[in-house]
């Protein structure tokens, strides 16, 4: 079966403003703990930048997995690529995770041939709320791109190369 993936929607620990909301509260209190030491309020500000650069960068150090939406001629499927542990990650971890095959059974739908492109569109967008509310709630996943591009996408073509390549 030839499958073409559409999407990879990155799932990360926490939303951005979250991230930078308890970043900026631990830079305070580390702030006033370099003040006190007698550092000067502009050197400790720059040196606790410095010393802590590869950790806010939000956008990169802190994905954790994938909502991966592939087409076949029938179907659209849906997977989940994230941590196995349930417990959490900190938003300041120096730890790596690694994401790794959810098994979601169910997470297809069928392409009808009477469907239209907005009523597949539609569809998606029904899915990948779905699986966001039901299985990644507590984390954040980046919709961004996926809702910027996906009413772009022509499925209806996309099925028929599918269908005439096999």
């Amino acid at each position: 079966m030839i499958t073409k993936r559409i999407f990879e929607i990155p799932i990360y620990s926490i939303s951005q403003e979250k991230f930078y909301e308890k970043w900026d509260i631990r830079n305070e209190k580390k702030l006033s703990e370099w003040i006190n030491a007698g550092w000067t309020y502009s050197e400790a500000k720059s040196e606790i930048a410095r010393l802590a650069f590869p950790k806010t960068i939000w956008k990169y150090a802190q994905i954790i997995g994938y909502l991966v939406v592939d087409i076949t001629k029938s179907d659209i499927w849906f997977d989940v690529y994230a941590p196995l542990n349930n417990n959490g990650i900190r938003y300041d971890t120096t730890a790596k995770t690694f994401p790794q095959a959810w098994s979601l059974n169910g997470t297809h739908f069928p392409l009808e041939k009477e469907m239209s492109n907005a009523e597949i569109i539609k569809e998606i967008k029904k899915w990948v709320i779905q699986i966001q509310n039901d299985h990644i709630s507590k984390w954040h996943l980046d919709l961004t791109t996926f809702l910027n591009s996906i009413d772009y996408i022509d499925f209806c073509r996309l099925v028929t190369d599918l269908s005439n390549s096999q």
